[in-house]
């Protein structure tokens, strides 16, 4: 009996352990993750204009940390890293977007945790800038998904959660327009914590006008909304008793996502707010004193996986290149930070950096682009544009406009002294030991990690088959020693380097000679003797280095043949070259000379996939031309106003991709000269668009503007690209206007520019897209539903719409059925006596539920819009 009793309390007591404790007495661990943020972007690191209480609480109660770097400047490198515990040169992984293999026993760190017993959920991004990215994530989390928590793990199972919060992304604070960050942003975030326009301090090296204040406060309220989010997260973990288990995290991906600062290798870009929060149980764990303390101990995130593992009690892979700042496994700090920024988007730059205390150097490998990169998600931004257009007008001081100009090849900066980095400090006296150890100290990290993103991208995509970047770096092909040679020339601007450049465009080593073809570009003082000698290697077998020697010799002396190089990669199917062909001329002098060609570049890259850096690279530098040759005025458009397409007469209107047509009745709502027919699109199959080419003759002569109105009713939110036929060249055009209505008639206006030679257009083609550009979004109902409409196609001067009119005596049919929202449910009620059968979709065409009743509340997993089709009816509703 007693040790039947003995038993029964053992049992007693496992129970109520694993009821009230944590396995193995393993913390729990939150990370809380905001994007594009700097320190000085938060309320706790001492900006008093931006609204942060929940990261300012943490900050209070916990350890905030002045020298905490991401390890790049855009999202996809940095986690990475953080994910895998590696450093983005040695993995190949530092090129944004890009898609090269990783070894297979390099696994993401949180399945070391899984395999120890803790619950793994990743909420919910990933991009891990690997084509191993499925294979991380399946080994990395229980959960991954934007509904992924701790609240699915057994009781008492420790857990590792992670919440990506996307409410600062660099969309919301300056690239999409200002409408959508109103929509996205100021809808949602509460009046007491927005941000007004005069309340913070702008940098030095942006306009203090109010269009930039208008701007830049999109940022300050962005932020703002991420901590109100982040705050709903830790509501939870206190509403389920489980805070006073867990040590909490919180830190931005990497610096702020506006000029000058995202994918840009300098400190605002590396440096990030770090704040780690220990509840009771695991105060002994802080190598700090907790409750407001602030720690100038450097990490990076390059520590993160060991950190966590050690926190975790969990063996640290032997492949790990940072160290655990936490746990058992506890090292001190090191005493240089390591970072890195590579291409972003369609921009190609190598920068590497050192931190020391308060020191950055940092060394830009290609210094002819400038800080301000030509990336098509930064030109986009209405911030970037009046930059710009500030810029070429000549309107911004020196300290403004440098960040279009050229870069110097090296900085040296104090981060403390000068948080904005205006100061190079690497010509002042007082600071030559620190410059001479830091230049010295980064050459030994990249000789011994063997920094495999001196190869270029052209030629890691082709080894990727047989081996991974960072196998391929350990290979005796890969000579990091020979490449140096080059590349720790590569920027400066001597007669020392370009005589040494020349020389080396006659190594073996293809590497060598691309590294200095890459460096004669930032060369001014080439003399005639030089050129013939550059001349003589235009033919070289390896072509990036063709690539780079034709834009150095055709901004020297207009070479023709460098000229037609250069064109024939542009258009080339191989989108490294034809990337790296637009990054030439991006940053060539003479580029203006291309502008006509860029029409047929973006017409050559806009079907395909893998060209989209390319036809991006195109567009951007097409905008910076024209404004360069015809300025930033309204554009003069003398375009009379013609009727093109009515659907009155006979149209050859021929189909494509799942596209059908044919000529109706106009039974519900006319046009405003009353047409009595219009055009109807169906489905054949459930592609995700439909084209329909639509012939039509008229022109636009150079310089000026047309306005394309096109009449049209959709069930959703079509994104809609007109294509004229210009010479057989195609230009993908957007309406200036959003699409707002889901059942009636709407003019959506195009404007079409003549460019630099007019414009002949003999046809156009109407794309009606069902999803993922715009807002809201279209969807699939099923493949034979009249999916829309389209009438009155016509071109004139105004960028104005048409005021759509109803037919004269046309009777609005009464609904039979009431629909509407409360508490996050769909309430639908039948009104008739005879059922209909009811379909809701999400915007993403979904279905989520069907039916034949007569009521229904139908609870929606979360608030958006939702899509529903009554009969034959279709509802745009708002779920709050």
């Amino acid at each position: 009996m007693l040790s039947r009793f003995i038993v029964f309390l053992l049992l007693i007591v496992v129970v109520f352990h694993f009821a009230r404790g944590q396995e193995n007495n393993s913390p729990n661990i939150l990370w809380l993750v905001i994007e594009d943020t700097s320190p000085q972007n938060i309320a706790c690191y001492g900006n008093t204009a931006v609204h942060t209480p929940n990261i300012d609480k943490l900050a209070k109660e916990g350890v905030s940390f002045s020298n905490a770097y991401s390890t790049g400047t855009s999202c996809a490198p940095s986690r990475s890293t953080i994910i895998t515990g590696v450093r983005t040169f040695k993995m190949g992984t530092g090129n944004q977007r890009s898609q090269f293999p990783i070894p297979d026993y390099i696994k993401g760190f949180p399945s070391c945790l899984k395999q120890a017993g803790y619950y793994t959920t990743n909420n919910s991004k990933t991009d891990y800038n690997t084509s191993s990215e499925s294979y991380i994530i399946q080994n990395s989390w229980n959960e991954n998904s934007n509904s992924a928590g701790w609240w699915n793990r057994r009781p008492g199972q420790p857990f590792f959660a992670v919440f990506n919060i996307y409410d600062s992304h660099q969309s919301r604070t300056m690239s999409n327009s200002f409408e959508d960050y109103q929509n996205q942003v100021l809808q949602y975030l509460p009046d007491s914590l927005q941000v007004d326009d005069e309340e913070f301090e702008m940098p030095p090296y942006l306009n203090d006008s109010p269009e930039m204040r208008k701007q830049y406060a999109r940022m300050y309220n962005a932020i703002s909304l991420a901590d109100y989010n982040l705050g709903k997260v830790l509501t939870r973990l206190e509403n389920e008793g489980l805070k006073d288990s867990t040590i909490i995290f919180f830190y931005a991906d990497h610096g702020q996502g506006m000029p000058r600062v995202k994918t840009n290798g300098i400190g605002q870009g590396y440096k990030v707010p770090f704040v780690i929060w220990f509840p009771e149980m695991y105060k002994h764990l802080s190598p700090w004193n907790t409750s407001g303390t602030v720690t100038s101990e450097q990490i990076n995130f390059a520590d993160l996986a060991p950190t966590i593992l050690s926190l975790a009690g969990v063996h640290i892979p032997d492949y790990f290149d940072g160290r655990a700042f936490l746990g058992s496994a506890r090292e001190e700090a090191d005493e240089y930070v390591f970072v890195s920024n590579d291409r972003c988007d369609n921009s190609f730059n190598l920068d590497r950096g050192v931190i020391k205390d308060s020191l950055i150097y940092v060394r830009h490998f290609t210094p002819f682009s400038p800080e301000q990169r030509w990336i098509s998600y930064f030109i986009n931004g209405e911030i970037c544009q009046i930059m710009f257009e500030d810029f070429v007008q000549g309107n911004l001081p020196d300290e403004q406009s440098f960040v279009f100009e050229k870069r110097t090849p090296e900085g040296l900066y104090n981060l403390y002294l000068d948080k904005w980095e205006m100061n190079n400090l690497i010509d002042d006296p007082d600071y030559t030991k620190e410059l001479s150890e830091m230049r010295q100290v980064m050459e030994k990290n990249i000789l011994e990690s063997k920094d495999v993103l001196f190869a270029n991208e052209y030629d890691l995509k082709r080894l990727s088959a047989d081996i991974t970047p960072y196998e391929f770096r350990l290979s005796e092909e890969y000579n990091i020693n020979e490449i140096w040679e080059a590349v720790s020339i590569s920027g400066f601007n001597t007669d020392e380097s370009k005589q040494k450049q020349i020389e080396l465009l006659g190594h073996p080593n293809k590497l060598v000679r691309f590294w200095a073809a890459v460096g004669l570009k930032s060369q001014d003082g080439l003399k005639d003797a030089d050129i013939e000698e550059i001349s003589n290697h235009l033919n070289d077998s390896y072509a990036p280095v063709q690539i780079y020697l034709s834009s150095v010799l055709y901004d020297y002396n207009k070479n023709e043949e460098a000229k037609s190089i250069i064109k024939n990669y542009s258009l080339s199917s191989d989108p490294d070259l034809s990337l790296m062909a637009l990054h030439n001329l991006q940053n060539m002098k003479n580029n203006m000379d291309f502008a006509v060609f860029l029409s047929q570049v973006i017409s050559h890259a806009q079907n395909s996939n893998d060209l989209w850096n390319t036809k991006a690279s195109a567009e951007v530098l097409l905008y910076r031309l024209n404004g360069i040759m015809f300025g930033f005025e309204d554009a003069v458009s003398t375009i009379p106003e013609t009727d093109l397409v009515n659907f009155e007469i006979p149209v050859n209107v021929s189909t494509s991709h799942g596209a059908s047509f044919e000529i109706v009745d106009n039974s519900s709502r006319l046009g405003i000269n009353g047409t009595e027919h219009c055009g109807q699109i169906k489905r054949t199959t459930t592609n995700w668009y439909e084209l329909l080419d639509i012939p039509c003759n008229f022109s636009i002569p150079p310089g000026e503007v047309g306005y394309l109105h096109v009449l049209i009713k959709y069930p959703g939110q079509p994104d809609i690209i007109v294509r004229p036929n210009m010479m057989g060249n195609e230009i993908n055009l957007r309406p200036l206007n959003e699409f707002k209505s889901i059942s009636d008639w709407q003019d959506l206006v195009f404007e079409i520019p003549g460019g630099f030679e007019g414009l002949e257009v003999s046809n156009l083609r109407f794309m009606g897209d069902c999803g993922f550009q715009n807002e809201p979004k279209g969807f699939v109902l099923d493949d034979s539903s009249g999916f829309g409409h389209i009438d009155e196609i016509i071109i004139n001067n105004s960028p104005t719409p048409r005021t759509v009119v109803t037919a004269i005596g046309e009777k609005q049919e009464k609904k039979e059925y009431s629909l509407g929202t409360i508490n996050q449910k769909i309430n639908y009620r039948n009104l008739s006596a005879h059922n209909n059968p009811i379909n809701i979709f999400d915007i993403k065409g979904n279905l989520l539920y069907s039916a034949n009743v007569d009521h229904v509340e139908f609870r929606v997993p979360k608030t958006g819009v939702y899509i529903v089709r009554i009969g034959n009816d279709i509802e745009k509703i708002v779920v709050m």
